[in-house]
């Protein structure tokens, strides 16, 4: 099987990110008050490149589920780094090897980066964090308390959506900034 990368565009219209006619990111705003009680928009920005690899990753796993880390400095991914799903049921559930992970450890922190975000595809179910996923941000929140999920429901239109899981198990869906100009529908 041979992957094409893809640049995507914003449809502005409609709020998604269009990675290809039939591939989106849904990029809804979503607001959080700060301390002055002004709201502010909670993002993560993913190139369009490292988009369309972390769809390719979960396509190309499918049906298991892909997994991996998205390495930057503070909100911004530059790289997607990805890891062996180890879990024993790998169609549902997603374990990294926990030596992939020092290396990851590693990388980062020799090149002054971060883990930005960890990423996981969902192969049957739409994305959004099931309970077991809330249950294991939590226990990771001091790796990252960001997290990625690839739907691949329709493997034609693959969705990605980004969310920020506190160690309280609070789950805030993050709007996908990405890089590009804007796309219209008409001008």
């Amino acid at each position: 099987m041979r992957i094409r990368f893809v640049i995507p565009t914003i449809d502005s219209m409609s709020e998604r990110i269009i990675v290809h006619p039939y591939i989106y990111i849904l990029a809804t705003s979503v607001k959080r008050c700060s301390a002055n009680h002004e709201p502010r928009t909670l993002s993560i920005k993913i190139p369009r490149l490292l988009l369309a690899e972390l769809i390719s990753h979960a396509l190309q796993d499918d049906p298991n589920e892909s997994c991996g880390l998205l390495l930057g400095v503070g909100e911004i991914a530059d790289e997607v780094h990805r890891m062996s799903n180890v879990n024993v049921k790998p169609i549902s559930r997603y374990a990294m090897q926990r030596g992939e992970l020092l290396e990851a450890q590693e990388k980062a922190k020799k090149s002054d980066r971060a883990f930005v975000a960890i990423y996981h595809s969902h192969t049957f179910t739409q994305g959004y964090p099931s309970k077991t996923d809330i249950k294991n941000a939590v226990a990771v929140a001091s790796i990252s308390t960001r997290h990625v999920i690839i739907s691949l429901v329709e493997k034609t239109r693959p969705v990605v959506r980004a969310f920020e899981i506190d160690p309280k198990a609070n789950v805030t869906e993050l709007v996908i900034k990405t890089d590009g100009e804007q796309y219209r529908a008409s001008d």
